[in-house]
């Protein structure tokens, strides 16, 4: 009896609101799977020798350790995020179900976001420091290819002299992986060590440490991109760190595969602009 009672109350459980249950790991997970299947099947594909940056950064601080466990570090980045993504998981005690429509609910809200920034940006453009007020979305050529070079992923509107050009397929190839490598390095562990800093080192409190966490990763994440050769431009610049604030607010009110989405969508919808012209 007790065990029909116990059935029939576990049944009728309101279920978790949109917000809440969108947080599980398993959501970011299947969320940037396609992104990820993109990128690293379009590398194999086009033999490429330029990676993103993320990528190549992960890439580097684990080669040593794989190497020494003798195994191969081409797809380290990978299984980098697969523990990254079950150790959440399991410290989270989240759940395995999944639910398609709230799943497919999930990439609309990242392209929401993706819109929304490629219009704020294309707003604030002409307002920035060194912007020659155009709004156009550029993107910037590949510096030096090498085995660990890596192509940065486009500026978020004309700036200075940056040079322009039309993206091709690999660039796309590349943005499908900037969303996710760069979300991991840049939101997840530099935010992450910034935090350790703040509350633990300087005794801020949670909100304080949050907030110079974001302002000084995001003018990490922007200064990274002219790292390599890219010309700098002030306007350029200053867009990036909007955008690292912005990409920082969704990790921390939503999630990581809704942040790395929002990235990656948001680099496409550059691409594509660009390339119309």
């Amino acid at each position: 009896m007790n065990e029909t009672f116990d059935h029939v109350q576990a049944v009728s459980a309101p279920r978790r609101g949109y917000w809440q249950e969108t947080k599980q790991p398993i959501y970011s997970a299947l969320l940037v799977l396609p992104f990820i299947l993109v990128y690293q099947t379009g590398l194999l594909l086009l033999k490429s020798k330029v990676i993103n940056g993320g990528d190549a950064i992960l890439s580097s601080l684990t080669r040593t350790l794989f190497l020494a466990a003798g195994l191969q570090a081409t797809f380290a980045s990978v299984i980098v995020l697969i523990v990254a993504f079950l150790f959440w998981q399991f410290k989270k005690k989240g759940g395995w179900t999944i639910r398609p429509p709230v799943l497919a609910a999930t990439f609309c809200e990242s392209l929401v976001y993706a819109v929304l920034l490629f219009m704020l940006l294309g707003f604030f453009v002409p307002y920035l420091p060194g912007s020659p007020g155009s709004s156009t979305a550029l993107l910037p050529s590949a510096s030096n290819r090498g085995k660990m070079d890596f192509r940065a992923p486009p500026a978020m509107a004309a700036c200075g002299r940056v040079e322009i050009r039309r993206p091709g397929i690999e660039d796309f190839v590349l943005y499908c992986g900037a969303g996710v490598f760069e979300e991991l390095v840049f939101r997840v562990l530099l935010l992450g060590l910034l935090m350790l800093v703040f509350t633990k080192l300087f005794h801020m409190e949670h909100a304080h440490g949050a907030v110079w966490s974001v302002l000084i990763g995001a003018v990490i994440f922007s200064a990274f991109h002219h790292i390599g050769g890219e010309h700098f431009a002030l306007g350029v610049f200053l867009q990036r760190v909007l955008a690292g604030v912005y990409f920082a607010s969704i990790y921390f009110t939503r999630s990581f595969g809704i942040a790395a989405a929002s990235h990656a969508l948001y680099d496409i919808l550059v691409g594509l602009s660009q390339w119309r012209h």
